[in-house]
């Protein structure tokens, strides 16, 4: 079957402006975010008195204000990574490419997260081949914990009553509080066991 050259460029221009709002226009945003961030820096320089309770209240928690870009970024990485996926993997059957491309991008924002999280947010001192090794195990398994608390957990809270929906999706609220709990179990995972202080 032909492919008249208006259908072919037609469905081209289609999969540039998917993948524009998928990946592109996430990136603009955060560029705006960056501006944002860099000019309430700028003026918390210029001005110490008056928004010193504000620094102060970044310092007391900013290792959970941290902890939660880092978590924002890892989303962005999964999304940036499982766009493409979809686009450019050989696979003609679309439930085995979606499999495919939500596998490779859970990988991708999983190794983000555990750089992101040891370097900035907990700032661990871990070395040498063996004690890495363990550490990223370890959080590896507490995500695939969490993960499953949340596949078992939303359906769980739907049919025991909580099946409120919100902005039209089903099960919205019990989305929500599954993705409150597994974000808290994250973060008590990695401060507690996985990058605890060594005294």
């Amino acid at each position: 079957m032909r492919v008249s050259v208006h259908d072919y460029y037609a469905g081209k221009s289609s999969q540039i402006l998917c993948l524009y709002v998928i990946t592109i226009k996430p990136f603009l945003l955060q560029y705006k975010l960056t501006g944002i961030v860099f000019f309430w820096y700028t003026v918390l320089k210029q001005d110490k008195e008056n928004y010193r309770p504000m620094k102060e209240l970044f310092i007391k928690y900013k290792e959970i204000i941290l902890y939660i870009i880092v978590g924002g970024l890892t989303t962005l990485v999964n999304w940036i990574v499982y766009a493409p996926c979809t686009h450019l993997l050989p696979i003609k059957t679309e439930g085995q490419l979606v499999l495919v491309s939500n596998i490779i991008a859970w990988v991708a924002s999983i190794l983000f997260a555990y750089f992101a999280n040891k370097m900035w947010v907990f700032k661990s001192k871990t070395k040498g081949i063996k004690e890495l090794t363990k550490e990223f195990t370890a959080f590896v398994g507490a995500r695939l914990l969490t993960g499953i608390i949340e596949i078992i957990g939303v359906p769980f809270l739907v049919t025991i009553g909580l099946n409120q929906t919100l902005l039209g999706i089903e099960g919205a609220i019990s989305k929500v509080v599954v993705s409150v709990v597994v974000i808290v179990l994250n973060y008590v995972f990695s401060k507690v066991f996985i990058f605890k202080k060594k005294a």
